[in-house]
């Protein structure tokens, strides 16, 4: 499979040219077929790593209810609490709705409920971004001493 980010619409002219020049015309020509997926940037690599470094501080140093969770339930409550605050935020509440809403369903092989609904590998851009400003100020009101990584990759 084929990823190109298209940044700007010179580049992107320059590079579904290039595509279908070197691919789709000689290939559909032989016969292959290709099904052509365009969807909006997901949150950055970069976006990704910070917020996962900021939760880990998170896990590290805070607890619900005197009790110490892992990070991955930490990121479930932290987006749960930020999408709760932000919902409604002009800037955000577009993006929030294509999540649609969450839902806690009945387990189908044992007694228990799964949350289904956010999941931060969908976040665009614009909401990463926020979700790392909301984890900051979370952070400083809990007094969470956060640790820069060595790399985040693309900066948020």
């Amino acid at each position: 499979m084929t990823a190109v980010a298209l940044i700007n619409p010179q580049q992107a002219h320059s590079a579904m040219s290039a595509m279908f020049r070197d691919t789709i015309k000689p290939g559909t020509m032989a016969g292959h077929r290709y099904r052509l997926v365009l969807k909006e940037e997901t949150r950055r690599d970069g976006q990704n790593a910070h917020f996962h470094a900021i939760i880990a501080d998170i896990a590290k140093q805070d607890q619900l209810h005197g009790k110490k969770l892992d990070a991955e339930s930490w990121k479930r409550l932290l987006i749960d609490a930020f999408k709760h605050e932000t919902r409604d935020d002009p800037a955000l509440s577009s993006e929030w709705e294509k999540f649609g809403e969450l839902k806690l369903l009945p387990a189908l092989n044992h007694a228990g409920f799964v949350a289904v609904g956010e999941q931060s590998r969908t976040f665009t851009v614009r909401l990463a971004a926020a979700f790392i400003e909301w984890l900051n100020a979370y952070a400083v009101e809990r007094g969470i001493t956060l640790h820069t990584p060595k790399s985040w990759g693309e900066a948020p």
